[in-house]
């Protein structure tokens, strides 16, 4: 909780610069890194990555296919592409949050939301790294289920990476609305003063 309070005293310009960098490393970057992604044609894949499961065989099947196609190479490479969007996504989305709360007061409910909504927007990227670098464990490592648990640590890492993210931008969102009704009640009350 440290970081969070050190994040918190940060200057509004500095986490403004802070999000803005990180929109100008995530558009590039995922642009790149999805358009690699589509030409790795990884089974049932869509846009975001490789889809959830513990299935041992099924994964494996999905490496052979990539062998077979000849694009595993390039699915390796993707997962060092993808640095861009993890970089990316943690600079913009902690700092849009960490904005955001800085609208609300001190130790108020509604700061402690987008407070924590910063804080799982610090915690999904870096699941997100741990699962590219699990998976390239995975298949650096691989022989014949003999790494299972590799597999059942990188569908760990996938599951935490998509809740981390979806916890973020439910608790952003809250966040935001409680902040548009904050601001609407103001101005009609600011309106209606001025209309008596």
């Amino acid at each position: 909780m440290r970081l969070i309070k050190w994040l918190s005293g940060c200057s509004t310009r500095n986490v403004i610069v802070l999000c803005v960098v990180g929109l100008l490393i995530m558009i590039p970057g995922g642009l790149l890194t999805e358009s690699r992604f589509a030409q790795v044609n990884y089974p049932n894949a869509s846009f975001g990555g490789v889809p959830l499961t513990f299935d041992l065989n099924l994964k494996e099947a999905n490496l052979r296919t990539l062998e077979a196609q000849g694009t595993l190479d390039l699915f390796v490479e993707v997962q060092f592409l993808d640095i861009g969007i993890i970089l990316g996504t943690l600079l913009f989305f902690s700092s849009l949050a960490l904005l955001v709360s800085k609208r609300f007061e001190t130790n108020s409910l509604l700061r402690k939301i987008s407070l924590s909504a910063v804080l799982a927007f610090l915690i999904a990227p870096l699941m997100d790294a741990l699962e590219n670098l699990s998976i390239l464990l995975f298949i650096s490592l691989h022989s014949d289920g003999k790494y299972s648990w590799l597999n059942l640590l990188n569908s760990c890492f996938t599951l935490a990476k998509g809740a981390f993210f979806i916890i973020g931008w439910i608790l952003l969102g809250i966040s935001i609305l409680a902040l548009a009704i904050i601001w609407l009640r103001h101005l009609v009350d600011h309106r209606s003063r001025e209309a008596t």
